[in-house]
């Protein structure tokens, strides 16, 4: 389940976004209660389990109702199954009270190049210390082929290169000039069928007669 809040006013934000955790909480719990009940034990091991995505998190945070719930979520959703990632482009969002208080409860962090200036606002919340910072401004990455982040947790941290396969690729890649033109096409040339055009999006076959055709048409 998506919700776009794309276009919507700062003054609704805070009233939809409690809206949309009351419905998430409600599904979460009745999901848990299947679990409990033995109702999904045939269903796999991730039958029971979900996962709560919050991009744009700055959003949220700048309500205290809302930053409020997400802090209570952070403490209990290990108690329901429930992973829960927060993503946003800077710590300072979490220049709040709600927001250092969600920071600090968090299980593993997961950091991406930034400038030096924000990242010491997260030294003491996150423990960074000299090389933490060093490591993480030195991150690489190569456009459409691998990222690389910094993970702290627990267990330790790290830099991580992540290389997606070619299904995570065309799922999430986003580039307005080249990739949506592409994953438009194969929309068109599937029927509109999401799953079919994800098919014909890794193969190369598939690639190699667009370009044909591109040429053609020159």
């Amino acid at each position: 389940m998506l919700f776009d809040f794309t276009g919507l006013s700062d003054r609704l934000a805070p009233a939809l976004t409690l809206a949309v955790a009351d419905y998430v909480e409600w599904h979460v719990h009745r999901l848990r209660r299947r679990k409990v009940a033995g109702e999904l034990a045939g269903h796999g091991r991730w039958a029971g389990r979900a996962q709560l995505i919050i991009e744009e998190g700055w959003k949220p945070l700048s309500s205290p109702a809302a930053g409020a719930w997400l802090n209570e979520y952070a403490r209990r959703a290990r108690h329901y199954d429930l992973w829960l990632t927060f993503i946003t482009q800077f710590f300072t969002d979490f220049r709040s009270e709600q927001g250092r208080a969600l920071l600090s409860n968090h299980a593993v962090a997961l950091c991406l190049p930034n400038e030096r200036r924000d990242l010491e606002y997260a030294r003491d919340t996150l423990t960074l210390t000299d090389t933490d910072i060093a490591e993480i401004l030195a991150l690489g990455s190569q456009k459409g082929a691998y990222s690389t982040l910094y993970m702290i947790s627990k267990r330790g941290r790290g830099a991580v290169r992540v290389a997606p396969s070619e299904p995570e690729y065309w799922i999430a890649s986003s580039s307005p000039d080249l990739d949506q033109p592409t994953r438009h096409q194969a929309l068109c040339d599937s029927g509109g069928d999401p799953w079919a055009a994800l098919t014909l999006l890794c193969d190369p076959d598939w690639h190699q007669q667009q370009r044909s055709h591109l040429r053609a048409a020159r």
